[in-house]
């Protein structure tokens, strides 16, 4: 019976009281469910961001390099390699053609290359009784190619002997020693790393 008796309320608590509010259907919602006006939740603190540094300062550009320390890095670029022929083409000196590669110990590649890596799994067809079709067997697997292509702007003279430097260490590097070299002869071309 009581609830027939006429409530001394303002009718816009009445409204909230009752899940509804005649001016925002969404504050009636948010009333009606139970949230507080703000929206915020039962947190008992705040959350709050952090951003993470990196601990050691790695270097994640792509670098074609030889091993410090080898001797095919000290006959690049230490001018260790005993022919005086060929010394020009070394870094032993500031004006040594791949004096801009020494500190990395190769190729830095200043933008991103793209690099193209095939495997092919190669199978032994045998001829089995009774068969109109061979049965192919696994043989080998081999790594076909790997192919980097890449962009190297030249917009100063820093640039163009770096470039320079690029090019005679790859058509260097990729190459068999012979009798002109006098310690290396008939080594075959240097392990390389790719790195980033």
């Amino acid at each position: 019976m009581n609830d027939l008796v006429p409530s001394k309320k303002p009718l816009t608590e009445v409204l909230k009281g009752s899940g509804g509010n005649i001016f925002s259907r969404t504050l009636g919602r948010l009333f009606g469910a139970g949230l507080p006006q703000g929206g915020e939740g039962p947190m008992s603190s705040n959350a709050t961001a952090k951003w993470n540094k990196r601990s050691s300062q790695t270097d994640w550009r792509v670098k074609l390099t030889l091993r410090k320390g080898e001797d095919m890095y000290n006959f690049f670029f230490s001018g260790a390699g005993g022919n005086n022929d060929i010394e020009d083409f070394k870094a032993s000196g500031p004006q040594g053609l791949l004096a801009p590669l020494k500190d990395e110990a190769g190729i830095v590649f200043p933008l991103t290359p793209s690099i193209i890596i095939q495997h092919q799994a190669n199978y032994n067809p045998l001829a089995t009784t009774h068969a109109n079709y061979p049965f192919y067997a696994y043989q080998n697997s081999e790594p076909a190619n790997m192919t980097i292509v890449a962009e190297f702007p030249v917009q100063n003279q820093q640039d163009a002997l770096y470039w320079v430097a690029t090019l005679h260490f790859l058509r260097s590097c990729t190459k068999m020693f012979w009798g002109g070299d006098s310690g290396n002869r008939g080594s075959p071309p240097p392990v390389m790393t790719l790195n980033g």
